[in-house]
């Protein structure tokens, strides 16, 4: 039986340079994953601050290449890392942000 409907979220490239990025940032929580295992807190808090404002960034290059499913993960994402980081304050000012988007 074919399917027609696609699903997911569409992985169009947004250039070299972002798909790096998002290769970096992807790897950088990875590594947080094995910081958090050997219980290297400091390494942990600081792999979030660095892929936090990365993925603002993605979210915005998303947004101007019309790709609104994946720019909300990347919002989402950052949203979570700068709390994960103890920057609550952004966190939350990002979370405001995505609820006050009509098109949510």
């Amino acid at each position: 039986m074919s399917n027609d409907t696609e699903q997911g979220i569409e992985r169009r490239s947004l250039g070299k340079e972002l798909d790096d990025l998002e290769i970096y940032k992807s790897n950088l929580l990875l590594y947080s994953m094995v910081d958090r295992a050997y219980k290297r807190w400091d390494d942990v808090f600081a792999k979030y601050g660095e892929v936090a404002p990365i993925e603002e960034r993605l979210a915005q290059a998303c947004r101007d290449a019309g790709l609104v499913p994946k720019m909300r993960t990347h919002q989402l994402s950052a949203a979570s890392c700068w709390a994960k980081a103890g920057n609550f304050h952004r966190a939350v000012l990002l979370a405001d942000e995505m609820l006050a988007d009509p098109g949510l």
